[in-house]
């Protein structure tokens, strides 16, 4: 063989040798409030591009519900959004998509198993479904099983990809926690793992595992600290690697743009930013004046801050002054006063905003809510009512009406709803009415203890003696099931159970809860000042009526319940 003739050969088998591009586009969630025809631009975007296959991290609809000809409907108005890709569609479940064991077989019908794996161009690619469950151990010790086996059996691909919706991750294993996924992913070389949920965008590597959180492609958002909002995310893989790009409009961004590291000391920025020295507390007509006092802390400790914080107040609000400029030594706190009035609705309460740095020539808007509260009577009965749900017994006296939608802030959409109070020397009594003229269209489904009851018709309190952790939440449908976990640092353990009697009565056009819990039932509490919230859902109206906006599990956002 001639020089020439081994070269060419060798040239030849290099060229065949080389192992051909692989390029495919993960979108974003599309709901959680989706915003209409952003998912359907972005869609046509991705079309353009021409990937070899798309692939989602899941919340394709907005789910939440258990009438059947909805989902239906819903499934078919994604199916025509995404009928315009000529390539491919792998689908990932989202808790939007199998919020209950019900809506399964309609996200299967379309899109195969929710959990499954296929193999492109040489690479694998796994489907996870952990759409019910919150960490992951939690999820289907059947898929793990089948995990494990998937990732042994595909060991030989070029690299592995897994696809999930909720990134259990960024809250157990960057920080330390043991996370069962990670550690199967750390031992079978995954090469990158990619989920949604939370609608902003950070990408970290641990372990020699690439994860990336991808933002909304769709549902409601914010700009993240970079300005990065809607955008799908772009991932070709040669043989020198993976390269994974966010793409906003039409701009093609690196992998970094937000670290993990970076996002998590936004979190803490956030956390930390403001602090005020008491909550707002509004008369019976809801309305307020009076100074506030905001700390400010700095989030360096080498570095002073300086800036204009700013207050975004509704028409109910004003604020004097709603602009003031503030310098923060490094490392410490200023404190900001303010005088906010509050001469209409109290909702959306106003906004404290200020610029802060989280890198070197970077800086992320942050804000925090004004802490409201609004006061309640819980007078002392002269005798205890009966716990048979009638309501109709002496104590059950001046109601508490005028209750919120929880994201407008608007008057509550629900039907007439009535909360009372009531307690003795042993014990707190709670009571609800709720107006319902079509009590055929109640959904009561949940009739085990601690099922869920929070996606039927029902009324639910938070209560926290003491004004901080624990914060004890109780839910009762009409059929007189409840939900009840002691929650703390934003943990709930459904595995509590209250010692409670609950019971339940319907009447024409209403239905009604009644509860007596003993103060020995929630680690010994005694009447005093309280920190309570409690909230109306009406199923069929697709809404909530809310006494403090919003809820939350922390009891600094609640309002005060007197006992006397």
């Amino acid at each position: 063989m001639t020089i020439e003739a081994l070269a060419l050969s060798v040239c030849l088998l290099s060229v065949s040798a080389a192992v051909p591009a692989v390029r495919f586009a993960i979108l974003g969630d599309r709901t959680g409030s989706h915003q209409p025809g952003v998912y359907e631009s972005v869609v046509a975007e991705v079309e353009r591009l021409r990937p070899d296959f798309v692939i989602t991290v899941g919340d394709q609809i907005e789910g939440y519900t258990r009438d059947t000809a909805e989902l239906v409907r819903q499934w078919d108005e994604y199916a025509a959004i995404v009928a315009g890709l000529s390539m491919p569609l792998h689908v990932v479940p989202g808790n939007h998509d199998i919020t209950y064991d019900m809506a399964e077989p309609f996200f299967a019908r379309r899109y195969g198993a929710p959990w499954r794996s296929f193999d492109a161009g040489g690479l694998h690619f796994i489907v996870l479904d952990n759409s019910r469950a919150n960490a992951a151990e939690q999820m289907d010790t059947a898929q793990l099983r089948w995990l494990e086996a998937d990732l042994k059996k595909s060991a030989r691909a070029r690299q592995t990809f897994v696809f999930m919706h909720k990134p259990f991750w960024f809250e157990q294993a960057f920080v330390g926690r043991p996370d069962t996924l990670h550690s199967l992913f750390r031992r079978y070389g995954v090469d990158a793992v990619f989920a949604g949920h939370y609608h902003y965008y950070f990408a970290g590597t641990l372990d020699g595992v690439r994860y990336t959180v991808l933002g909304s492609s769709g549902g409601d958002t914010e700009e993240g600290p970079t300005g990065l909002k809607f955008h799908f995310t772009w991932v070709t893989v040669t043989d020198s690697g993976v390269h994974i790009a966010p793409v906003k409009a039409g701009s093609v961004l690196p992998w970094s743009e937000v670290t993990t590291g970076e996002q998590l000391r936004i979190d803490s920025i956030a956390r930390t930013a403001f602090r005020f020295d008491q909550p707002v507390r509004l008369d019976p007509a809801l309305r307020a004046r009076g100074t506030v006092n905001v700390t400010v802390n700095s989030p360096w400790p080498g570095a002073a801050l300086r800036e204009t914080l700013w207050w975004k107040l509704s028409p109910g609000w004003t604020a004097k002054p709603a602009r003031q400029f503030v310098e923060v030594p490094a490392g410490g706190g200023a404190v900001v006063g303010c005088t906010l009035v509050c001469s209409g609705s109290p909702y959306p309460v106003p906004e404290v905003h200020l610029r802060f740095p989280y890198a070197e020539g970077r800086s992320v808007e942050v804000y925090d809510l004004l802490p409201v509260a609004r006061a309640l009577v819980c007078p002392a009965a002269s005798a205890p009512p009966a716990i048979d749900g009638s309501l109709a017994d002496p104590c059950w006296q001046n109601p508490v009406t005028g209750l919120f939608e929880p994201e407008s802030g608007r008057a509550a959409r629900t039907e007439s709803t009535r909360f009372y109070f009531c307690r003795d020397a042993e014990a707190l009594y709670l009571g609800a009415w709720c107006r319902e003229t079509k009590p055929d269209s109640m959904v009561v489904n949940a009739a085990d203890r601690d099922g869920a009851v929070y996606a039927d018709d029902c009324a639910g309190w938070f209560l926290s003696p003491t004004g901080s952790d624990p914060v004890y939440q109780l839910y009762v449908n009409p059929s007189g099931t409840i939900f009840d976990q002691r929650i703390v640092e934003y943990r709930g353990d459904p595995a509590w159970n209250c010692a409670c009697e609950v019971r339940t009565a319907r009447g024409p056009g209403f239905w009604t809860a009644e509860l007596k819990i003993p103060f020995s039932a929630l680690d010994g509490a005694r009447p005093g000042e309280w920190k309570v919230n409690f909230r109306r859902k009406q199923q069929r109206l697709g809404t909530m009526a809310d006494w403090q906006v919003p809820i939350t599990y922390n009891p600094a956002t609640y309002g005060f319940m007197e006992m006397r």
